[in-house]
This record gives C-alpha cells, structure tokens and sequence, in this order.
C-alpha cells in the first residue's frame, strides 16, 4: 500500500509543480504589461477630391501621434508605413487621440495635398484594440491656367496667389498646382 501512495503522491508533485510553473509563466506575464494594452492602427486616405482632377495620388509619408487626454503626446512615429503598419504599438492603458498627418499644415506647396484624419479611443490591460483612422485633404487646391489671349497680347505674365499662410507664385507655362491651408485667398496679376 506504501508504495502505490508514494506514485500517486510522486505524480501529484510533478502535477502540482507543472500547475505552478504555468501559473507563475502568466503571473509575469500579466505583470510584464500592467496597465498597458496593444494597438494595431490601420490607416487609409480619401482622395476623392484629387482624383477628380485626373492627377495620380503619390504615397504621402504619414506621421502618427499618440496624444494622451492630457495633451501629452505619448508616441509618435514619423513614417506609417516603415515604422507603424501591421504592428502592435504598446500603450499604458487610457484614452488617447491618435493623429495622422502629412505634410505640415501651415505652409502652401506644390503638387502636396496635406492629408489628417484622428478618433478617440480607450486602451484596456492587456487587451488588443484596433483602429482604423481616414485621412482627408486638409487643404486648399489652386490651379491657374491663362488662356490664349494672355499668351497673345503679353510677353510675361505671372498669378501671385497669397493666403494667410504665405504665397505661390504661378509663372507663364506653370502647370502644378498649389496647395493652401487657407480658405481665403488674393490672386496678384503681374503683367
């Protein structure tokens, strides 16, 4: 009878410290991400007002903010695609605004629509939370195109198109377009 016992309390030990091991394997990893949480961010850009204008759409470098209910950013990636893409992003746990943008919003440029697009979400303990953000043209597009008859009756000409945030100037021949941060404009004619 001692013998028998001695197995079953033998295999028992092996059971319980089998149990143990595995116990204590989740305890640290529940310890390892305390009060954080993962995030997996898709991004996608609507184009519907570039495209209409029959111009291809390049890929925009996308910045990525995390920005705490604070103010405070938490993290922030300057590349979506090589540093953000397809990967989970370790978060202490709260309420964040994530920003995407391009190119900075304040300054008119050629040929570069500024895209931004945010939403308000909520990092749980431990959990994986997924969200998908849409990034909109931000700015103001401007083309300028002279007809024949300027061509005709003056050697030089140029538009000078001035916002607040600062000007382009379209020369004879130019065919690019400018991109404003702006809603009011004045267009400059210089014959």
């Amino acid at each position: 009878m001692e013998r028998i016992t001695y197995k079953y309390i033998k295999g028992f030990g092996f059971l319980l410290l089998f149990w143990l091991l595995i116990f204590t394997a989740c305890n640290e990893e529940k310890e390892s991400s305390s009060g954080e949480g993962y995030i997996i961010l898709g991004v996608g850009k609507n184009e519907t007002l570039y495209t209409k204008a029959g111009e291809p759409v390049e890929d925009e470098i996308l910045g990525v903010y995390f920005i705490a209910i604070s103010g405070d950013t938490i993290k922030q990636f300057e590349n979506y695609k090589e540093e953000v893409e397809g990967q989970r992003i370790l978060l202490p746990a709260g309420s964040y605004q994530i920003a995407v943008s391009s190119a900075p919003l304040d300054e008119p440029q050629w040929d570069s629509p500024a895209y931004y697009g945010d939403t308000v979400l909520f990092i749980t303990e431990g959990e994986v939370v997924s969200a998908s953000i849409e990034c909109k043209i931000t700015n103001t597009k401007v083309s300028v195109e002279f007809t024949e008859y300027v061509d005709y009756y003056f050697s030089d000409y140029e538009a000078v198109v001035k916002g607040n945030s600062g000007a382009l100037t379209f020369v004879k021949g130019e065919t690019r377009s400018g991109f404003y941060a702006t809603d009011e404009l004045v267009v400059t004619l210089n014959w």
